[in-house]
């Protein structure tokens, strides 16, 4: 059982199932990180963005999700969906913050769910707090980086072929996140 969490923090984590990349830990345990970006379509469902073939509304309001999942714990999950394309922006510049300090937190850009990034040593604590309820999970730092970059890379591609109207803001953010 991962540690930090208790049981009901635990369960949560089997909601959406998915595991994406297999990375040890200095203990020899198999950890994972896997981020993972969705559209939320007219109909309130949600599709993989790079599923994508058309955009979904104005290019101002992106409705979407990002799951992020590490050690088989949800972070951030569907049902915490919001404009997807200024969370990743929020989570870009958490990202660069990191680099200059040992932690940062953002706010969701229309719901009250704070996201926090804490350096423990070479690890990070990541945490959401959704209410009452906080989702953590700690994760060795490079690897954490290396999934957010791979999936804001993925993300911003993406986003920026379905609204080339903004590509030029999405290029950036992809500059800001490096590769």
């Amino acid at each position: 059982m991962p540690t930090a969490i208790d049981e009901k923090e635990y369960a949560l984590g089997f909601r959406h199932g998915r595991i994406g990349q297999f990375h040890l830990n200095r203990d020899g345990r198999n950890m994972t990180v896997s981020v993972k970006s969705y559209l939320r379509q007219r109909d309130g469902d949600f599709i993989g963005v790079e599923d994508c073939v058309v955009p979904y509304g104005d290019s101002r309001y992106i409705e979407g999700a990002i799951e992020l999942v590490i050690d088989e714990v949800l972070i951030i999950g569907l049902e915490d969906w919001d404009l997807v394309d200024q969370l990743w922006a929020y989570i870009v510049t958490m990202v660069k913050t990191l680099s200059e300090s040992d932690s940062c937190s953002t706010s969701f850009p229309d719901q009250s769910i704070q996201l926090t990034f804490q350096r423990q040593g070479a690890r990070i604590l990541v945490s959401c707090e959704v209410g009452e309820v906080t989702r953590r999970a700690s994760v060795r730092f490079p690897e954490f980086v290396a999934a957010l970059r791979d999936a804001g890379q993925l993300f911003f591609r993406k986003v920026e072929e379905l609204y080339p109207a903004d590509a030029s803001m999405y290029r950036q953010i992809m500059k800001d996140l490096g590769s």
